[in-house]
């Protein structure tokens, strides 16, 4: 058996080459990761970058996605849940978001990532109840 560089290795390429950056027409500059939310879409991340500082965001819609299987307030508590949870990231009204220098731009991307898997994901553990049962 060996160590795993060789797995670590082919994954950062993978991950190098399937992450994408981009910009709107209308200027918005964002980064589609290669990680899948529940409906098989890249998580998408925008970007805004002032005076050495990186502003990362979902612009809310992660928490909107959950809010059409649950009440918008019961999304926005588990958003709000998770954020505190996770270094860096916070919810700002119902987006969530990273605010941190340049430098520490790799750790946050990370961690918001993290925060908007865990949201989509807790539509897994929502108990669906039929309208009228």
């Amino acid at each position: 058996m060996g160590d795993a560089t060789g797995v670590l290795d082919r994954f950062l390429d993978h991950l190098k080459g399937a992450t994408r950056p981009g910009v709107t027409s209308s200027g918005w500059a964002y980064i589609d990761s290669p990680f899948l939310d529940r409906h098989n879409d890249h998580i998408r991340v925008w970007v805004s970058e002032s005076e050495g500082e990186v502003l990362l965001s979902d612009r809310g819609e992660t928490v909107r996605d959950l809010g059409r299987l649950i009440s918008y307030e019961r999304a926005v508590a588990i958003a709000a849940r998770i954020a505190r949870s996770t270094p860096h990231v916070k919810l700002d009204g119902h987006d969530l978001i990273a605010q941190v220098p340049l430098a520490a731009a790799g750790d946050a991307l990370c961690m918001l990532l993290s925060a908007m898997k865990s949201l989509d994901g807790a539509a897994y553990g929502i108990r669906m109840v039929p309208v009228g049962a």
